[in-house]
């Protein structure tokens, strides 16, 4: 084991919240699972790297990283051994990071992606055109 194998794990191009702080819309292409059980300073939580871009620069793609059941449950079912629950036509998506507040007071927000509308070309320059917060 190295000691830059965590380091490794991450994504080359930073995390979600760093590339999309809440309120940003951007276009999702992929959701791949890197890790299940990534350990973190609180336990294990799992890690997936997402292919994204910003709504004026679709064809700019980049892949960053985030963690967490929160994220990863949305792409990927925890019970089948984290099978991808991704369909046909899901993908490309136009999509918006919001903070949520935890059911439970201990917990801090959660970091989630929600579903605006699908990434057709057409779509996202319906989108681009609104778009308010340019990454």
């Amino acid at each position: 084991m190295s000691i830059w194998d965590k380091d490794k794990a991450f994504a080359p191009d930073g995390q979600l919240n760093e590339f999309a702080p809440a309120g940003t819309k951007f276009v999702l292409y992929s959701a791949e699972m890197i890790d299940p059980i990534f350990d973190t300073d609180i336990g294990t939580a799992p890690m997936v790297h997402l292919t994204v871009a910003d709504l004026q620069s679709p064809d700019d793609k980049k892949v960053v990283s985030t963690i967490g059941d929160t994220n990863a449950t949305k792409f990927f079912d925890k019970d089948s051994d984290w099978k991808s629950k991704v369909d046909d036509g899901d993908l490309p998506a136009i999509v918006e990071t919001r903070n949520v507040p935890s059911k439970q007071e201990s917990f801090s927000d959660a970091f989630v992606i929600r579903f605006i509308d699908i990434g057709s070309p057409a779509i996202i320059k319906k989108y681009a055109k609104e778009d308010k917060h340019p990454l």
